[in-house]
């Protein structure tokens, strides 16, 4: 059986809409899956970290994502394509 690689966080870059410097947001990774609760970082203009409070699978490279709002899961925060994944220590 092929285990899916887990991680716990990503770094994407073309970043869109994204104006706060440090927020939490919703974070859907496919078009079909379900958000993921993050705290999101822009580092710099070409930068974002994404940290996952849950870690979650299938993180893709490439594919883009979107952020939504905490309080409001229908309001697009802004979104970016995905550069690379941070896999998590597993124990």
């Amino acid at each position: 059986m092929k285990q899916q690689a887990i991680a716990n966080g990503l770094r994407i870059t073309a970043k869109q809409y994204l104006e706060q410097k440090e927020f939490q947001a919703n974070v859907k990774i496919r078009y079909n899956s379900d958000p993921s609760l993050a705290t999101v970082r822009v580092i710099n203009e070409e930068e974002v970290v994404v940290d996952f409070i849950e870690p979650v699978t299938a993180i893709t490279p490439g594919q883009a994502m979107v952020f939504y709002g905490v309080e409001t899961p229908e309001q697009v925060i802004g979104g970016a394509w995905i550069q690379k994944e941070q896999r998590c220590q597993l124990s």
